[in-house]
């Protein structure tokens, strides 16, 4: 894929930082640096699985979250889908999600 423009909407940027604190509170981490750190691997993440991975077709069930998205799978049962608009040159992320939710299964049949 050619260099691109990647943006990452506010809606997302904000998400991630409320994420660090929901795990941490959910038991998932017992130190908010652990949280902080797979947080971080996530947002580091989303441009490489961007840029390297097939852009696959969101399907209809989903469309409002962007067109097309992604996959980032973590070293636990955790796969992060991550759903964008593009155009030529830039790519604007929309929304972050995991397969623990229950629109997931929409896309389980798309990977």
């Amino acid at each position: 894929m050619e260099q691109v423009t990647i943006i990452i909407s506010r809606d997302v940027i904000d998400y991630l930082e409320d994420l660090v604190f929901i795990l941490r509170d959910k038991g998932y981490f017992n130190f908010l640096e652990d949280a902080e750190e797979y947080v971080n691997r996530l947002y580091d993440a989303i441009p490489v699985a961007i840029q390297k991975q097939r852009h696959k077709q969101t399907p209809e069930e989903l469309i409002k979250n962007g067109r097309f998205y992604v996959s980032y799978n973590t070293a636990n049962r955790t796969t992060w889908y991550i759903f964008f608009a593009r155009t030529d040159d830039r790519i604007f992320v929309k929304f972050v999600t995991n397969n623990h939710v229950y629109n997931a299964g929409f896309l389980n049949s798309n990977d």
